[in-house]
């Protein structure tokens, strides 16, 4: 049995009432509500923040089948549920058995499924013998279901409570849900091939109390700890990456104003303005490439220093930053050789200088045509690129005639 959770506030005098509110009761401020709609219609919820809902009102509500009622979570609580749309994937028989079997994995052997209303979307409670902390079961239930391969969606698979963000200029509440099993609305329990079985509120508290009885606390407190330490650890790396993300792009649109100062540095301009539109502006394809052009040709010393065919180069450096970067808060196009979602350093550097070889030889190609000697070709990369002799001879393959005679006319 769950203990009685009982304010100083008068209480249903029926024992169900009583049952109902202590385990649904326990934040009635921001409480949900609407109009009953016609079967088939979605309900228009609305957030009641004006007046508290009391236990009595909360149990006289329940009744009305002519009004929705639900509630949301407090910092402890006593359940969670798995809300699955009708038009999920997840809406069957199979699926349902394959969630109870991932929630297994982390001590939740025991679930209550029941049809939400009369959009035959589904409810799968699960019941907990004692308080648990909100935020910790929301990232645990969540963490253990995306390990399982689910999509955590609106619509197809959503978890109450909800692992909200933290709120620091307001409260951010979890989400509200409607209360089970409400006469008129269609709710009733379903056995494991999603038959109905009835709908009473002793039938549901007698599985609950039976449910709650049989998980394993044991287990699911190391799970919940493993899931809370990973969000934490989660955040942590997310703050940095965020740092550095804002550092980078200051850095870009100071050297983006800044324009040309002299001979030498379009590609390093282009290379900017292009990653600055497709990382931090979204764009790609002809917007990209517009946005770039329009941006280069109206900087400061763009008439003194740029040379000619920047149409050309502008298209080259844009399809060079959309094969490599990707737009800010995307999933990356590469990984390091851990798996990691974030590049080796080396391994960025290796690829920019790379980038900026093939670039400046392009552009000698196109433009000026490739110096007769190997000397002077390596000169006039290594100016044009901002490498080294020894970062050329690194990466020959790219220009060194030997390895690009049918394409070069420099004497060896």
């Amino acid at each position: 049995m769950v203990a009685a959770f009982h304010p100083p506030k008068p209480i249903p005098a029926d024992p169900l009432g009583q049952r109902l509110y202590d385990l649904f009761g326990r934040q009635l401020w921001d409480f949900i509500e609407a109009p009953a709609p016609p079967p088939g219609k979605k309900p228009d919820w609305l957030t009641v923040t004006d007046y508290q809902l009391r236990p009595r009102l909360l149990w006289q509500r329940w009744q009305d089948p002519q009004k929705l009622i639900g509630v949301r979570f407090e910092s402890e609580t006593y359940y969670a549920l798995l809300d699955i749309d009708v038009a999920s994937s997840y809406c069957n028989a199979e699926a349902i058995s394959d969630i109870r079997a991932a929630l297994e994995t982390i001590g939740l052997t025991r679930t209550i499924l029941i049809r939400s209303s009369h959009s035959n979307g589904l409810h799968l409670y699960i019941p907990l013998p004692e308080l648990i902390k909100t935020f910790d079961l929301a990232v645990g239930l969540e963490e253990c279901l995306k390990a399982q391969g689910y999509e955590i969606a609106k619509g197809q698979l959503e978890i109450f409570p909800n692992p909200k963000t933290y709120g620091v200029d307001k409260i951010i509440l979890y989400n509200g849900h409607r209360l089970p099993l409400q006469p008129g609305t269609g709710s009733c329990l379903l056995d494991d091939d999603l038959n109905p079985i009835g709908d009473s509120l002793e039938q549901f508290f007698a599985l609950w109390d039976t449910a709650a009885a049989q998980q394993d606390l044991d287990e699911l407190r190391h799970a919940l700890k493993i899931g809370r330490d990973n969000r934490r650890k989660q955040a942590r790396r997310n703050r940095s990456k965020s740092r550095k993300a804002e550092a980078w792009r200051e850095d870009m649109e100071a050297e983006i104003e800044a324009g040309w100062s002299g001979p030498g540095q379009t590609n390093h301009l282009l290379k900017a303005i292009a990653c600055h539109g497709h990382v931090f502006l979204e764009l790609k394809g002809d917007d990209l490439i517009a946005h770039t052009l329009e941006l280069a040709t109206h900087l400061p010393g763009y008439r003194q220093h740029c040379q000619h065919h920047i149409e050309r180069r502008v298209k080259a450096w844009c399809r060079s930053v959309q094969n490599y970067y990707w737009p800010y808060g995307d999933e990356p196009k590469r990984g390091s050789a851990e798996g990691s979602s974030q590049p080796n350093q080396n391994e960025v550097k290796a690829k920019d200088a790379q980038q900026r070889i093939q670039q400046a030889y392009e552009q000698l190609q196109a433009i000026e045509g490739l110096p007769d000697t190997v000397r002077g070709l390596m000169e006039r990369l290594a100016k044009l690129a901002g490498s080294s002799f020894r970062t050329l001879q690194k990466y020959k393959a790219l220009w060194h005639p030997d390895h690009r005679s049918s394409e070069s006319c420099v004497t060896p």
